[in-house]
């Protein structure tokens, strides 16, 4: 049993909070800030809120292998039964009716479970859409040019 997988039933979640918040193995910090590799995590953001491993529900919106952007629902009932706790729902209607189907999907799956969450779990998932757009249509980000003073010394 990993650390991603904590029993909840046994520790409060504010402990594990306590116990992970700084010394994560999923922790990156870059340039003054925080964030967090960690399954089920909305945004990224390293927070109690938005925490995949310290919260006993989670709502997360990522990409899977095939490239398909699929939501995820976690939650402790089943106790150890770890495949048991999982729900995985595939987003595939994208737009349809002027409507965007997928975003409407997320904000009632998300917000029938964890309503604080739902926002950000179609923000993500917007994200993921635009990137994945982006990558289908071979366009590059343009790179950052040198200003200041390091651009004078070439």
């Amino acid at each position: 049993m990993g650390i991603a997988h904590i029993n909840h039933h046994k520790m409060a979640s504010d402990l594990v909070w306590q116990l992970v918040r700084k010394t994560s193995s999923f922790l990156a910090k870059r340039d003054g800030c925080e964030f967090t590799r960690e399954p089920g995590n909305a945004t990224n953001r390293n927070s109690f809120k938005y925490s995949g491993l310290a919260n006993p529900k989670t709502v997360s919106v990522s990409a899977n292998k095939d490239g398909k952007i699929v939501l995820t629902r976690r939650s402790q009932k089943a106790g150890r039964k770890i495949a048991n706790t999982t729900e995985v729902v595939p987003l595939n209607q994208h737009m349809a009716n002027h409507s965007c189907r997928a975003a409407e999907t997320v904000r009632a799956l998300a917000s029938g479970f964890r309503g604080d969450l739902a926002n950000a779990t179609v923000g993500r998932y917007h994200a993921l859409q635009k990137a994945q757009k982006l990558a289908k249509s071979g366009v590059k980000k343009a790179e950052r040019k040198r200003r200041g003073r390091k651009a004078n010394k070439n």
